[in-house]
């Protein structure tokens, strides 16, 4: 396991690694949230890596019970939201990307219209 000090601690399951308890898919979907705010936040301002942030949420969205992980918990619900809104307002990021994410979010139906 690896410890991130502004979100806590993150289990990486890997064949010799120490950790016993079974992960949900559902932890590890906020784990992976975890790591895409951290990104963002850590991330230097350049083009290569809002590339890189591109790929982690667009591979967030193909996570599997990604839509009852969002909804189980309000705080995951509203990171989520947070970092679209972050993305989506970045200068290094194309505008192609950006209604990609768009759509994606969309999808998941989160916001109250």
């Amino acid at each position: 396991m690896k410890y991130i000090g502004k979100y806590g601690v993150l289990h990486i399951k890997t064949k010799g690694s120490g950790s016993k308890k079974k992960i949900s898919i559902q932890e590890m979907n906020s784990y992976n949230l975890y790591l895409i705010d951290t990104a963002i936040e850590f991330g230097k301002d350049t083009f290569e890596n809002r590339r890189i942030l591109v790929a982690l949420i667009n591979d967030f969205f193909q996570k599997k019970q990604l839509k009852e992980t969002l909804k189980s918990n309000e705080y995951i619900k509203k990171l989520f939201i947070s970092c679209l809104d972050k993305i989506l307002n970045m200068k290094y990021i194309s505008d192609e990307n950006k209604k990609i994410i768009r759509k994606r979010a969309s999808k998941l139906k989160l916001l109250k219209t």
